[in-house]
């Protein structure tokens, strides 16, 4: 696994605190992500996500879901395998490095996130994915499964090359 360092690190804190500073309580804040090309110094960073939606499950209990649209910026999103920023293709599937978003209510990746990830694994992505939940501050990298957990702020100290005590 590998930790964003330099501009994309900062770039995926900023996204983690435009999440926190979204709202103010995890209801009513909105997730935010982004994903960064192998080679490139700094970010892309997605359209935020939009407001919790509170439903039902099949047993009838009310549910929270929050959602965002992967690699939709400034209105763009992507096209097949190939994605578009401001109508101008920049690369495969299999040129992202990282691909993470923020879950402002405190949990683990959802079904969908797993479901997503399995995705962009079969059109060729190699690369990191992971997901900040700014209310327990933790970062989770995941593919299929869980793969570690880390606590917020030694993840941006590693980011950051700087020592860990």
């Amino acid at each position: 696994m590998h930790v964003p360092t330099g501009q994309v690190q900062q770039d995926v804190q900023q996204t983690a605190t435009a999440t926190t500073n979204s709202g103010t309580s995890p209801d009513t804040r909105v997730e935010h992500g982004g994903h960064a090309l192998h080679g490139m110094g700094h970010a892309l960073i997605w359209d935020p996500g939009r407001p919790m939606v509170i439903g039902t499950d099949p047993d009838g209990n009310t549910t929270k879901t929050w959602s965002l649209t992967p690699f939709k910026i400034k209105g763009n999103h992507q096209v097949g395998r190939y994605f578009t920023f401001q109508s101008e293709p920049i690369g495969n599937i299999s040129d992202i490095k990282h691909i993470w978003h923020i879950h402002p209510n405190g949990s683990d990746p959802s079904s969908s996130d797993y479901k997503a990830m399995s995705g962009w694994r079969k059109e060729g992505f190699t690369g990191n994915t992971f997901l900040i939940d700014v209310n327990n501050n933790r970062v989770t990298f995941f593919n299929k499964n869980i793969l570690m957990k880390v606590d917020y702020n030694d993840f941006r100290r590693m980011g950051n090359q700087e020592n860990i005590p």
